[in-house]
């Protein structure tokens, strides 16, 4: 297995998606997709969510996601081609305490399995919540505690599933 400049390659991460369908399928839930949505996808990797994302919101919506390893974004653009989804489903390089969109942007924003690889998940957060619609959602999954993220100020953090799936509305 080649390992990319990421924690892991594209192959891990689409054999851990097949694994973890049902918790994926609970994400989209939570963030109440409807058609039309623009939604972010923190830490997308190979884009796996993101084209699953794109069924959700339809041609009229927009589906953004971001990573910081610059060949997974390659490998999710050319995943959304080969999907025939690029025209609504983009891509961006970007540190996820640090993401190049407006103030209140998306309609929602979720991120799966990257808090626990982060030095500091309460920026993400953060950053997830300010990109984030006043009543939008954000949904984070993480596979193990993350320290430093925070309840109060403007977010609401609220544990709705035993498996530390974390709903946090704005």
């Amino acid at each position: 297995m080649t390992i990319s400049k990421g924690y892991v390659d594209s192959r891990y991460l689409q054999i851990a998606g097949e694994f973890l369908n049902q918790l994926k399928q609970r994400t989209y839930t939570c963030i109440r997709i409807e058609t039309g949505n623009k939604v972010l996808d923190v830490g997308c990797g190979p884009g796996i969510d993101t084209i699953e994302l794109s069924q959700l919101v339809g041609a009229t919506g927009e589906v953004y996601g971001v990573d910081y390893d610059k060949a997974m974004v390659t490998e999710a653009e050319q995943r959304a081609r080969k999907a025939g989804v690029s025209a609504w489903v983009k891509y961006k390089q970007s540190d996820a305490a640090s993401l190049p969109f407006e103030t209140g942007y998306f309609d929602s924003c979720r991120s799966e399995r990257l808090f626990q690889h982060l030095p500091n998940p309460a920026e993400a957060l953060d950053e997830m919540a300010r990109v984030t619609k006043e009543n939008g959602w954000v949904v984070v999954h993480r596979d193990q505690p993350a320290p430093g993220c925070r309840e109060g100020g403007e977010v609401l953090h609220k544990s709705t599933h035993q498996e530390d799936i974390h709903v946090v509305g704005r």
